[in-house]
């Protein structure tokens, strides 16, 4: 390649040279790019969501600790501890939200520069894949424990409100269970989904005509 900063790039890929003026995007590579693009700035307003949920949620607790103080109802209950859940893991939410939030940005930032054909791009965006790839399954193993202490929340609170019932009530535990088993097999397959795009978006970006029309070497 030649030192003139004023003259077109010309390299040389699998499949001969490629010039940069010339060279039209490879349709894998758009695909790549648009659906990061996306789920960049989807993953961004999510996390914007959830650290506002996590502002105001100690507020919250003080608010449902003294509606149910006033009136001390199975729902009431039930919600009170939700939140009472969600502040216990403060830590570990704040640093999911945190993680979601940088990836994504970084996800969304990657892709528009690819998509203007910035080699910096090209690492920010291999790195936003590889992390979100073990975000994914950290999140999803810490959605799925909270989704499971909060069934046995749910199954409390439905079980005091079928007392009345007698032997007519329904089996909460079995359909609670059942509701929170399908919940958290639905996460799963949207996780592995999304980590399998990132997987194939990462390897994609290590082949010579994702880096050609990147001009990274």
């Amino acid at each position: 390649m030649s030192n003139n900063p004023f003259e077109t790039p010309v390299f040389q890929g699998a499949s001969g040279n490629y010039n940069g003026s010339q060279v039209k995007a490879p349709t894998a590579l758009t695909v790549i790019l648009i659906i990061a693009l996306i789920l960049g700035i989807l993953g961004t307003i999510s996390g914007c969501f959830g650290a506002g949920g996590l502002a105001i949620g100690k507020f919250l607790v003080k608010t449902l600790e003294e509606d149910y103080a006033k009136n001390p109802t199975a729902e009431a209950e039930a919600q009170l501890k939700i939140q009472q859940l969600a502040q216990g893991s403060f830590v570990l939410n704040l640093s999911l939200v945190i993680g979601g939030l940088v990836l994504s940005a970084m996800m969304a930032t990657g892709a528009i520069a690819c998509l203007n054909r910035k080699s910096w791009g090209h690492s920010v965006l291999s790195i936003s894949f590889l992390g979100a790839i073990l975000f994914g399954l950290v999140r999803l193993v810490a959605t799925s424990l909270s989704q499971l202490k909060m069934k046995d929340i749910m199954v409390e609170q439905f079980e005091q409100m079928s007392k009345n019932q007698g032997d007519n009530a329904p089996p909460v535990e079995g359909i609670m269970g059942a509701v929170f088993w399908g919940m958290i097999i639905f996460m799963g397959v949207w996780a592995l989904i999304q980590i399998s795009f990132y997987v194939w978006g990462f390897l994609y970006l290590k082949k010579e005509p994702a880096k050609a029309y990147l001009n990274v070497e």
